[in-house]
């Protein structure tokens, strides 16, 4: 089982020993003759523990702030939960009235009576005397879905108003 080749330790040690970065050529040459690392245990093991004890410190920023967070969430879902069904009545308002006056200025009664492009956009949403048929299941699952998607957003954004 051949190793793969580690371009950023060849780099480092490289760079080690000649004060510059290696050319490409240097590291295909590298490639191919199969360097291997020449790392003291010692150098190995500070690199290891960098590593960990940078990644450890931030575990720990994240786990300090995850009440934070959770919290900023929360009030963002409420804020966003408001606004979504606020701004999910007030365009299925503007809407209706909207193809009601289409409706009316054209003298149409009955969804047969309609033009057939606005008529096949319709027929799932009225019944044929233009009354509106309610999906309030899709309606709450959607409002769900931008009001979490919203409160992500406004959670994590990195501008601050």
């Amino acid at each position: 089982m051949s190793e793969s080749f580690d371009y950023v330790a060849f780099a480092r040690d490289f760079e080690k020993r000649h004060g510059r970065p290696p050319t490409a050529e240097e590291l295909e040459k590298a490639n191919v003759e199969g360097y291997k690392d020449k790392s003291s245990f010692g150098e190995r093991l500070k690199t290891g523990l960098s590593f960990v004890i940078r990644n450890f410190f931030r575990a720990l920023l994240i786990l300090i702030q995850t009440p934070v967070y959770l919290t900023l969430f929360f009030f963002n879902l409420i804020k966003s939960a408001f606004a979504v069904v606020i701004m999910c009545i007030i365009t299925k308002a503007v809407f209706g009235v909207i193809i009601a006056e289409i409706f009316d200025s054209q003298n149409i009664d009955n969804l047969s009576q309609a033009p057939k492009l606005l008529g096949f956009f319709a027929q799932d949403f009225m019944t044929n005397n233009l009354e509106p048929i309610y999906f309030t299941e899709i309606d709450i699952i959607i409002c769900i879905i931008f009001s979490v998607f919203l409160a992500l957003v406004m959670t994590f954004s990195k501008s601050e108003v």
